[in-house]
């Protein structure tokens, strides 16, 4: 039953594969490349652009409908794929997970493209990782505007997938076995679970590419 569920991983792998076409710009940060969307908006003296970072078990779509697209119309606006994540590269894989290890990676990005002191937006996980950024480059930050973030613990713990999948051997087993066909199942679910009470905007598991994170590698990199 293994096999069969790793023929059906490899075979809904590609098929996500093949709908990725980057959206943006791949930059280099760390020895990997990071994917930046600049979706412009006005460049004014003395503006800060807004730099949109996203949770877990996202990527730069999800930040992008959610509020991207509305702030630009007013400010410069730049969304990023986190490392590992989307289509960005996690170059020092598992030593890229901290959240002030991706806020340098992040930090190096904005960089090469001259961003200089944005305003960084940031959600759930995200959240630590904006924190991180400003605790690590004070002099590089405008300001911070978190967005239900994760930066204290709570009870509860994670999702058992999450624990299943950090576990050594049978964690990567089950990422390249189980997760994506289990996962297809189940993400519809989950993006309501997420927004209960409210309802999940309309098509969101598509306009925000949510699938993504099933691949194996993005999956072990959420986890």
């Amino acid at each position: 039953s293994l096999v069969l569920f790793a023929v059906l991983t490899a075979i809904g792998q590609a098929a996500i594969t093949r709908k990725l076409e980057p959206s943006g710009q791949f930059v280099e940060a760390g020895g990997g490349r990071l994917h930046v969307v600049d979706l412009g908006g006005p460049r004014r003296d003395g503006d800060a652009p807004l730099v949109l970072l996203h949770g877990a078990s996202g990527n730069l779509e999800d930040m992008r409908i959610a509020l991207g697209e509305t702030l630009a119309k007013r400010w410069r606006v730049i969304l990023i794929d986190r490392p590992g994540q989307g289509l960005s590269d996690r170059p020092g894989g598992a030593d890229d997970a901290s959240p002030a290890r991706q806020a340098a990676l992040i930090h190096d990005a904005l960089g090469r493209l001259g961003v200089k002191r944005p305003i960084l937006v940031a959600h759930s996980l995200g959240g630590a990782i904006a924190s991180a950024y400003a605790l690590s480059f004070p002099d590089d930050v405008s300001g911070l505007v978190l967005v239900a973030p994760t930066t204290h613990p709570w009870e509860g713990g994670i999702a058992w997938y999450y624990s299943l999948a950090t576990a050594p051997v049978i964690g990567p087993l089950f990422a390249w076995t189980c997760a994506l066909p289990v996962g297809s199942l189940l993400v519809s679910g989950a993006a309501a679970a997420v927004f209960s009470p409210q309802e999940a905007p309309a098509d969101y598991v598509r306009r925000a590419a949510i699938m993504q994170v099933l691949r194996p590698k993005a999956f072990l990199a959420n986890a």
